[in-house]
């Protein structure tokens, strides 16, 4: 059932695949997960990978994804596509979770023949990137969708521009307010914004849009910070 109707062999995976290394160890359990994946030339390769259900299980989380697909294309000599959509997400191990459910993620990684695995840092912040067209769930049964650019700056912190359309924003920050990754003080400004863009969308017609921005290591909401982002350099040189 891949979106680009080709002919492709189909391979069986095992069901419980670990993942570790000297510090970390992920356990990554599925039912029914199977790929396929065709190489015609260097500018014409296809994978899919496809599962009923998806477990991925740390010391510190467990996730569950229903129905998970990715799809990875290279559509032509320069940039890669990739489509990945779930039914939902849940936390099995937390009560009262916010609902993420019909997650559908399709971007496209630009420059990617000129990727050297080992210095990928100068790819990235001369003349890579990536390029998210469409970004959309909802949680809570609240709509959010976003797009936007992200590469990086010299001093290797994420730059970038999101465009967020939706109701499911104030869900999506109430979500990061219980998980402790905002303040409630950075919650209510951010709430006002929201409440104005909302009323004033009402008004005209509309659906709410928001501005996100990624510079100089934070993330703001229409000029309001968010949050921190860390600087990427130690994760690039090693």
């Amino acid at each position: 059932n891949q979106p680009w109707n080709l002919k492709h062999f189909i391979i069986k995976i095992e069901n419980e695949i670990s993942v570790k290394n000297k510090i970390k160890k992920l356990k990554i359990i599925n039912d029914g997960l199977i790929s396929s994946f065709k190489i015609k030339d260097k500018s014409n390769i296809r994978l899919s990978i496809q599962s009923k259900s998806l477990k991925i299980n740390s010391e510190k989380f467990l996730i569950q994804l229903f129905n998970p697909e990715l799809h990875i294309r290279n559509f032509n000599e320069n940039n890669i596509e990739s489509v990945f959509i779930t039914k939902n997400i849940v936390f099995p191990l937390k009560n009262n979770e916010a609902h993420f459910e019909n997650i559908n993620l399709h971007g496209s990684i630009l420059n990617y023949s000129n990727i050297k695995i080992k210095d990928i840092k100068n790819w990235f912040i001369n003349e890579g990137g990536i390029d998210l067209k469409n970004i959309s769930f909802l949680i809570n049964n609240k709509p959010i969708s976003f797009s936007g650019f992200i590469s990086l700056d010299k001093k290797f912190n994420i730059l970038s521009t999101l465009s967020l359309n939706g109701t499911g924003l104030r869900n999506l920050l109430i979500f990061l307010k219980n998980k402790e990754v905002i303040t409630s003080e950075i919650f209510e400004a951010s709430d006002i914004i929201i409440e104005t863009i909302n009323i004033s969308s009402k008004l005209i017609d509309n659906e709410p849009t928001y501005t996100l921005n990624i510079q100089d290591g934070i993330l703001s909401l229409m000029n309001v910070k968010i949050l921190n982002v860390p600087n990427l350099e130690k994760y690039l040189y090693n």
